[in-house]
């Protein structure tokens, strides 16, 4: 026959191991973490610096745009045409010569102001900027423009009399007032004696 054995009549430390006490397992804890990093921690970590960086350079990217991109400049596009106008109607030039090279001013003025624009700046007249510190380029498109077409040089300032003696000459000198010198005492207004 088989004998039973009672559980009563079993040492406790035959049945079962004992329960480690909470000290032992503070013990365990410790020496696992004694052991080192593991690699999860490691890339875990290096996640998180890798996603503070991207949002670092996200953020900087929004907020502040390139150097030349969605830049505002002034330009004093009036100042620039009434300069070269006014030295094409001093230059003597005939009728058709200064048209034709007002016309060339104006497209190569075109064709600098839309170069600026292609480069992403916003190009304002100096007319509509109230307030602030936006860089002026006027020297940079009138330095491009008359590097293509030159500022027309002012015609040399014939005297008074020299135009009056050549109308006077074309015409016959009809009607025509005597031109006589006068002395400086009467051109002063005192009298001659």
């Amino acid at each position: 026959m088989t004998d039973f054995v009672a559980t009563d009549d079993v040492a406790p430390e035959a049945v079962a191991e004992p329960a480690p006490s909470r000290r032992q397992a503070v013990t365990v804890t410790r020496q696992a973490a004694k052991r080192g990093i593991d690699a999860r921690q490691v890339l875990m970590v290096g996640a998180l610096i890798g996603v503070a960086c991207w949002g670092a350079w996200v953020t900087k990217s929004l907020v502040t745009p390139a150097a030349s991109e969605g830049q505002l400049v002034k330009l004093q596009l009036q100042g620039v045409m009434t300069e070269y106008l006014q030295a094409q109607a001093r230059s003597g030039s005939d009728d058709q010569t200064a048209a034709a090279a007002t016309t060339r001013f104006m497209a190569e003025l075109d064709k600098a102001v839309a170069e600026v624009g292609k480069s992403g700046r916003v190009v304002l007249v100096n007319e509509a900027v109230i307030g602030g510190d936006i860089p002026d380029i006027t020297a940079q498109v009138k330095q491009a423009v008359y590097s293509k077409v030159p500022m027309p040089k002012v015609a040399a300032a014939t005297p008074v009399v020299q135009d009056m003696q050549a109308y006077l000459a074309a015409n016959g000198g009809q009607n025509a007032p005597a031109v006589s010198p006068l002395n400086s005492v009467g051109a002063v207004g005192g009298n001659a004696q």
